[in-house]
């Protein structure tokens, strides 16, 4: 037994010390780049600790097993360098290309990340099969959305816009949407938000139809401060005579 048990202590000691990667200290033979064939083609390799740390992850070494572990949220990562099996809570995942190491640090493929977290057990992301009617505006839709409004003189010189947003389908087509899929059957519309001087309107645009559908002054309410308001304020400030003598009163001559 206390020969098992001095081969295992230095079986341990050994594999640490090549091993400690990016993640201790220790020497490993180097490979000339951290590059790698994966299904026929060259893969791009990042630095394994630095890149899932900014993914949020934490990163541990774990000398006696020889392995890499990383933790985020409920997900589990067990990976060895040299090798392109991960095990995901405890669930064995064959990767497209192995941890590899260069230079003392452990290297993993650019997709690293999407290929293990999004293995079945940790949806982190999905890339979408068909839109999301919740989307947000893309910018081809908020300046269509501009051209409407200015083809049915819906514009004027002055107009300021405090907010151009997705005008939300109805909340029963969006439930059936997430559910089974159906499509949402009302037109993609873009709610508009605009100063006109000190008044404020709110509109509708149909973006299928191309139509205001609807446009409405607001009685009484008061526009959103925008970024160039803050310009005039400091443009008031700056002209200030009353201002100008305060400041020359403590020894500032600048204004600005």
């Amino acid at each position: 037994m206390k020969k098992l048990k001095g081969s295992l202590a230095k079986k341990s000691a050994v594999l640490g010390t090549a091993l400690t990667v990016a993640l201790g200290s220790g020497v490993v033979a180097p490979l000339s780049a951290p590059t790698a064939e994966a299904h026929g083609g060259s893969e791009d390799f990042v630095p394994l600790r630095t890149t899932l740390e900014e993914f949020g992850a934490e990163v541990k070494w774990d000398s006696f097993a020889g392995t890499i572990t990383i933790t985020k949220n409920s997900t589990l990562v067990k990976v060895k360098p040299n090798s392109n099996i991960a095990l995901v809570n405890g669930q064995r995942l064959e990767m497209e290309a192995p941890v590899i190491m260069k230079k003392s640090l452990a290297y993993v493929s650019h997709h690293f990340i999407s290929e293990v977290f999004q293995s079945g057990l940790d949806q982190t992301f999905q890339v979408e099969k068909k839109a999301n009617p919740l989307n947000p505006l893309t910018s081809a839709e908020i300046a269509e959305t501009v051209n409407i409004l200015k083809a049915e003189g819906k514009f004027g010189d002055n107009y300021r816009f405090t907010e151009i947003t997705l005008k939300a389908p109805p909340k029963e087509q969006v439930w059936k949407f997430a559910l089974d899929g159906t499509d949402v059957s009302a037109h993609r519309s873009a709610a508009v938000v605009i100063l006109d001087g000190k008044h404020v309107i709110e509109g509708t645009v149909d973006l299928a139809t191309k139509k205001v559908t609807a446009w409405q002054p607001v009685e009484g309410a008061h526009g959103m401060v925008l970024l160039d308001d803050f310009g005039t304020v400091q443009t008031a400030i700056e002209e200030s005579e009353e201002y100008a003598a305060a400041l020359k009163k403590r020894g500032i001559n600048d204004v600005k």
